[in-house]
């Protein structure tokens, strides 16, 4: 192999960085509490609806 290691160790923290993007994503299709479409349970980062109104006032 004529490549340096760095440009190895780059294109690793790449696929790490899609890899935890895409685990991320399932993470929080598992999580039913977390999806935007329940807006009734207390929300962690989907909390546009409840801050828009307020912002309105």
């Amino acid at each position: 192999m004529t490549q340096s290691p760095h440009s190895d160790y780059r294109q690793i923290d790449a696929r790490k960085e899609e890899i935890n993007e895409q685990l991320w994503m399932i993470e929080m299709d598992l999580r039913p509490e977390r999806q935007p479409t329940s807006p009734t349970q207390p929300v962690g980062l989907h909390t546009p609806r409840r801050s828009a109104p307020a912002a309105r006032r």
